[in-house]
């Protein structure tokens, strides 16, 4: 499997980073630990908040180690207790102290095998650099981001609209499939030879890996989508919509060569709208959720 992450930074650009190789070695660490031997690591202190605080938990452990210690507890009859109230103090205190001690060094031991057990996995800390990266797709910072994907084929072809303080909305697609063998020595130099960083306005571009290519189609913007900075976007390949500080949701329809053409629009009673959510309930049938300063769902249906 390839692990892709996109991003959208303060800059206006859209960077594509492989993490693969990240994610299968945390993986494989992850099943090398023994998770049962780790199950007190992240156990709550012994002085947190709550209506008993530490009490509590001292009491749940002092119970512990009286079943797995023997002679901790001391067993002390009726008449012990009349005759001789002092001993029974000076005996229940030194019992407490070392129940405590024994809860202490129970602890102690339990986090030190914790440890251990991360420590015997060796940290591997790598620089992980972006695999693609498209500048200049907005003027300003990049606010939202909303990716889907869809099967043709044997291929995923992936969506992405994005929107910014620059009032646009920018929609790109590519497709990430498996490569085939890479034998061809003249294709690795091609892929090699093509930099890290290029701009957004060319339409088709091509990187290649040992496992999955990815290339990109088509690559459209709808410059002053919104009187105001877009906050939210959603897309499924077909529909959009959008949101900004305007307070207008608009939708849009994705015609060919990725041209985004408007299909309404409505005033949310949300101020300050920040988030957009888009759930389908059916054919052409979409539950629109803004969220700001209050929230708001409005039904979408196109006849």
């Amino acid at each position: 499997n390839a692990y892709v992450v996109v991003s959208g930074s303060t800059d206006g650009s859209i960077a594509f980073w492989d993490v693969s190789a990240s994610v299968d070695s945390f993986m494989q660490r992850v099943s090398a630990l023994h998770i049962k031997k780790s199950i007190d690591f992240q156990k709550r202190p012994r002085t947190g908040r709550g209506s008993q605080g530490g009490r509590w938990w001292r009491s749940i452990d002092a119970a512990k180690t009286r079943k797995k210690a023997p002679g901790a507890s001391i067993a002390v009859n009726e008449e012990s207790i009349c005759a001789d109230e002092v001993t029974l103090d000076h005996s229940s205190i030194s019992m407490t102290a070392k129940d405590e001690k024994i809860s202490s060094d129970a602890s102690q031991t339990t986090s030190v095998r914790s440890e251990e057990s991360f420590s015997d996995s060796p940290a591997r800390f790598s620089q992980i650099r972006p695999l693609h990266v498209l500048n200049s797709v907005h003027q300003s910072g990049v606010n939202c981001l909303h990716i889907c994907s869809q099967n043709i084929g044997g291929d995923s072809l992936y969506s992405i609209i994005s929107g910014g303080d620059d009032q646009a909305l920018n929609f790109l697609q590519f497709i990430l499939a498996r490569a085939p063998s890479m034998s061809n020595l003249d294709t690795v130099q091609a892929v090699d030879a093509m930099a890290g960083s290029e701009s957004a306005g060319q339409s088709t571009l091509n990187y290649s890996d040992t496992s999955y290519f990815i290339k990109f189609l088509s690559q459209n913007k709808a410059v002053s989508a919104h009187s105001s900075a877009v906050k939210g976007v959603w897309t499924n390949g077909v529909w959009v919509f959008s949101t900004g500080l305007d307070q207008r949701v608009r939708c849009w329809k994705l015609q060919e060569h990725a041209n985004l053409t408007e299909h309404g629009h409505f005033v949310t009673s949300v101020p300050e709208p920040e988030a957009l959510d888009v759930r389908c309930c059916g054919r052409n049938c979409y539950q629109v959720v803004v969220a700001g300063r209050g929230m708001q769902m409005v039904e979408f249906s196109v006849s």
